[in-house]
């Protein structure tokens, strides 16, 4: 049987088990906040405050937005979520694992 439908071998291509430095972890309290990506990702936000307060329409908005995606993707990061317990454990991981997937399509 081979890794893709043996339940002792979660898929590990839908999977993360490792963040990366520039990785956008989605959530609130201090695990997401505290990470360098997140911290990352926010000063980006900062930085393109005043050109999206001050965007005429909602298009030009969207692509201020879009930008400040697209460059924590050059970067290396991607928006990723962390899996509850349940979802770890649905998923074939032991119980415990910190088990990510992406939050978004690239």
């Amino acid at each position: 049987m081979d890794q893709s439908t043996n339940p002792m071998h979660p898929p590990q291509d839908k999977y993360i088990l490792e963040l990366g430095d520039h990785d956008v972890l989605c959530g609130r309290g201090s695990g997401p906040n505290d990470r360098r990506g997140n911290i990352e990702f926010r000063n980006l936000i900062m930085l393109r405050k005043v050109d999206y307060l001050s965007a005429p329409t909602r298009d030009a908005k969207g692509k201020i937005a879009k930008s400040i995606v697209e460059t924590v993707r050059m970067r290396g990061g991607r928006f990723v979520r962390k899996l509850n317990a349940a979802e770890v454990e649905k998923a074939g991981f032991a119980k415990g694992t910190a088990v990510y997937e992406m939050a978004d399509e690239p």
